[in-house]
């Protein structure tokens, strides 16, 4: 059902041997799942869009904001708050994939090729802001962002799903998995019937 729901882990291209009587096996599985999938995306490259960017310069880029200029610049009359088109690789999905890196490149796994393949991809995103998601944004995907899809759902699932906690000296490790089955049988459900109603031309492909 979980394959069914996310529609794309493929467990046999998983290796198991390590994981006899490993109670975090469907999430390390599905972490394994998300790394190869990031691993091809770095390999064939991350996307890059114009984006709009907010910042307080030196010098006038873009457009200059009136109202946030007057609030955080009414003392120093050498700074300009602009917004300004950039283009590059500082984009909603890619942040996304950072975050959910950043936490997997600090969880304690049964196989430590986990952690060291999840820290390798974080340096990927370098350009990429790191920022914090209490719950991620809902993106609308087109076509050239569209092979994104899987691997931002991969992503939600593992940070909405798993149960995090920080130890006094920092340390990030994984406690539990933990699925609301509820939910997951609804969304179930949706795939099987938006499979069903696409196949019979009645949903829009």
């Amino acid at each position: 059902m979980l394959s069914t729901v996310i529609e794309i882990i493929d467990f046999r291209k998983q290796d198991l041997s390590y994981q006899k009587e490993n109670e975090n096996i469907m999430f390390e599985l599905i972490v394994a799942d998300l790394l190869r999938r990031v691993e091809d995306l770095c390999r064939k490259g991350i996307s890059k869009k114009y984006y709009d960017t907010e910042e307080n310069l030196s010098y006038v880029k873009g457009r200059i904001l009136i109202k946030e200029n007057l609030k955080y610049n009414l003392v120093y009359k050498n700074k300009m708050y602009c917004r300004y088109s950039d283009f590059g690789p500082d984009t909603v999905e890619n942040r996304i994939i950072k975050y959910t890196l950043y936490h997997l490149s600090q969880i304690y796994f049964t196989n430590p090729d986990l952690y060291r393949k999840a820290k390798r991809l974080l340096h990927y995103f370098e350009p990429v802001s790191l920022i914090s998601y209490s719950k991620f944004p809902t993106i609308i995907f087109d076509k050239l962002t569209f092979h994104y899809r899987t691997i931002v759902t991969l992503c939600d699932l593992v940070i909405s799903n798993s149960s995090l906690y920080v130890e006094k000296r920092g340390e990030v490790k994984f406690s539990s998995f933990l699925v609301d089955m509820d939910k997951l049988f609804e969304k179930f459900v949706y795939r099987l019937l938006e499979s069903n109603l696409k196949e019979k031309g009645l949903c829009k492909k």
